[in-house]
């Protein structure tokens, strides 16, 4: 559990003082990013950079964009998203495959603004946990509870804004989501173990198993899929991905 304490410390200011190899911002506006028929999307980030945490996530979400990582899809009443990354065969040989991102497509604009809010800060702490080699091992909780965190910053800003009302967000889940955000936000500031169990809990009466909270994350880096593949027929097959839920 200190692990997942140092985890969930530096992940929100790590950004700032971690120099890693990241694609430049694209020259191209996000807007320009998205095909026409994704207006939903579209939506969504314009609301993710009118505030402070969503800007210092938008050239992550510019990255992924150009890398086509980030797609609506058809997902269960209740889940808002879901990411993950992974390797994939093609003619015999490992390519990475990167984290890509999923998100409900029956949200609503801040609805899905903050899901990909949660999904992208996966992929910046992923950035962030491989430029530094950290060889510890660090669990899917410890992820889950810095994202919901980041989640709850991003939705008090727009709430201050002006430009939403998070009483009318997560329907049915409203309750349980919001003091899961606020719980997450307030233990990253203010560790402890008491408080680590009480969100611990609230995650898995909210849906997520404690098999998949202790999971340990894999670092996986394109060096570790280049490669040849034994005994593999040439053919392209899509391994199954690790997947982070929210």
């Amino acid at each position: 559990m200190r692990l997942l304490f140092i985890l969930i410390f530096i992940s929100s200011p790590l950004c700032a003082e971690v120099q890693f190899a990241q694609t430049p911002p694209s020259q191209q506006n996000i807007s320009e990013s998205v095909e026409f028929n994704r207006q939903e999307l579209l939506m969504a980030i314009k609301l993710v950079a009118k505030t402070k945490t969503g800007e210092e996530l938008t050239p992550f979400i510019d990255e992924l964009l150009q890398q086509d990582k980030i797609h609506l899809t058809k997902l269960q009443k209740g889940h808002y998203g879901e990411s993950g990354e992974g390797c994939v065969i093609k003619d015999g040989k490992y390519y990475y495959e990167g984290l890509f991102i999923m998100l409900n497509d029956t949200l609503t604009s801040a609805e899905m603004a903050s899901s990909l809010v949660h999904e992208v800060t996966h992929y910046r702490m992923i950035k962030d946990l491989v430029a530094l080699n950290m060889n510890f091992p660090v669990q899917v909780a410890a992820f889950e509870i810095s994202a919901f965190a980041t989640q709850y910053e991003f939705i008090t800003e727009l709430e201050r804004l002006k430009l939403i009302d998070s009483q009318l967000m997560f329907t049915g889940d409203s309750k349980m989501v919001s003091e899961i955000m606020h719980n997450a936000f307030k233990l990253r500031n203010h560790w402890s173990e008491k408080d680590y169990d009480k969100v611990y809990n609230q995650l898995v009466d909210y849906g997520y198993s404690s098999t998949e909270l202790n999971r340990i994350i894999s670092q996986r880096t394109e060096e570790n899929c280049f490669g040849m593949v034994a005994n593999m027929p040439k053919k392209s097959v899509v391994l199954k991905p690790e997947l982070i839920e929210n």
